[in-house]
């Protein structure tokens, strides 16, 4: 997975749910699923019970994933999100976005 957080030209942080996710922008919500549940299969905390750090780790992660499949499912706030994401965050990370996009 790669980085999942940029910053917009204000210093506000964002969280790239497609990244964290593994997935183009242009992913049709069956992969959007489909990735979720590989995530979240491969996170779940009580793979690592234990270890604590992890299983702390795992419990955030899982519920980042959370939020982003909450967002990334409604197609009104995913295209807010699209909107909003692309129009905030600096010329070198959408150049970024794109490339690996394709």
């Amino acid at each position: 997975m790669t980085e999942s957080h940029l910053s917009d030209r204000f210093g506000r942080e964002f969280r790239d749910y497609y990244s964290l996710l593994g997935i183009p922008w242009s992913a049709s919500l069956p992969e959007v699923e489909a990735a979720y549940r590989r995530a979240v299969a491969m996170n779940r905390p009580d793979r690592f019970s234990h270890d604590p750090l992890r299983h702390r780790q795992a419990q955030q992660l899982v519920q980042t994933l959370n939020e982003g499949m909450t967002l990334l499912r409604d197609p009104a706030a995913r295209y807010e999100y699209n909107r909003r994401f692309r129009s905030e965050m600096p010329l070198r990370a959408r150049l970024e976005m794109s490339a690996r996009a394709v």
